[in-house]
């Protein structure tokens, strides 16, 4: 189940686009998860900007 806060600025985006791609994270990703869920008091701009550019090292096994 995923559930977008309705009153998020990305809401209309999702909604119009009528797709959506869910990255699951592991326990040693929930500081990534916080910021970019915006529970870091930064604006979505501000968040985006601060990894623009920057690798993500992840561990997959897909």
């Amino acid at each position: 189940m995923v559930c977008i806060n309705a009153n998020s600025a990305m809401n209309p985006v999702f909604q119009g686009n009528g797709k959506l791609c869910v990255n699951v994270l592991n326990h040693e990703q929930e500081l990534m998860a916080r910021h970019f869920a915006g529970m870091t008091g930064m604006a979505m701009e501000e968040r985006l900007a601060s990894h623009a550019g920057k690798k993500v090292r992840w561990r997959s096994r897909c």
